[in-house]
């Protein structure tokens, strides 16, 4: 994690250009020194952060300097980030090979990863030639639940044969309107209740991947 002695002073000082920087885990805002800190994004013009927050002129804080990062997080072999315009990404952590997102957890009412960030997600997709999956007999329950902002997701590079729980995986998705499903596999899945709740916005679907026999 970032020490207590590292300073960011002018880190990105006139990078006019950059509009994302994507952090992991192991940045820890509390440890930044703010006071030696206080141009790390100046003149950052078009620096947009994961929560949707553009540059300020303002001196950097904490609190600031938060808001101008993106994310970009493991789980398992796979990463998810999520950028300035709300774009949610997956990617495999080793390219040419397949990606598996760890299980979400085993209740029902367990959240996905990227929960903090519901409100900003306006797009999903799995990065362009790859394969992102769920680990075998993970749940993607709850997987986009209350994303109220999401107008377009693509699963079509989603691997999802080895999810058992798709509760509420779009509930209240009032926004999503254009939604690209392609081969999405339920074979293992033994819950989907509520899986499409409140998609108001939808005017079509395609269920023909999907498997309901046991």
């Amino acid at each position: 994690p970032v020490s207590k002695s590292v300073t960011t002073q002018n880190m990105f000082y006139n990078c006019r250009n950059l509009t994302t920087v994507f952090v992991g885990e192991g940045w820890t805002y509390d440890s930044i020194n703010t006071a030696s800190s206080t141009t790390m994004f100046q003149n950052c013009t078009s620096i947009k952060g994961a929560n949707g927050v553009g540059y300020s002129t303002a001196a950097a804080t904490n609190a600031t300097i938060e808001l101008y990062l993106s994310v970009k997080y493991k789980s398992n072999t796979a990463y998810w980030s999520l950028d300035g315009n709300g774009h949610l990404e997956l990617e495999p952590v080793v390219d040419g090979e397949v990606g598996y997102l760890a299980s979400f957890g085993s209740s029902d009412t367990a959240e996905p990863h990227w929960k903090n960030f519901k409100n900003n997600v306006v797009s999903f997709s799995v990065k362009e030639n790859t394969t992102v999956g769920m680990e075998l007999n993970g749940s993607t329950a709850q997987m986009f639940n209350g994303f109220s902002n999401m107008t377009s997701c693509d699963l079509r590079n989603f691997d999802n044969s080895n999810s058992t729980n798709l509760i509420n995986f779009f509930k209240d998705c009032r926004a999503l309107s254009d939604l690209k499903l392609g081969n999405f596999a339920t074979g293992r899945a033994t819950k989907t209740q509520s899986m499409f709740e409140n998609c108001i916005a939808l005017e079509e679907l395609d269920l023909r991947s999907f498997d309901t026999t046991k």
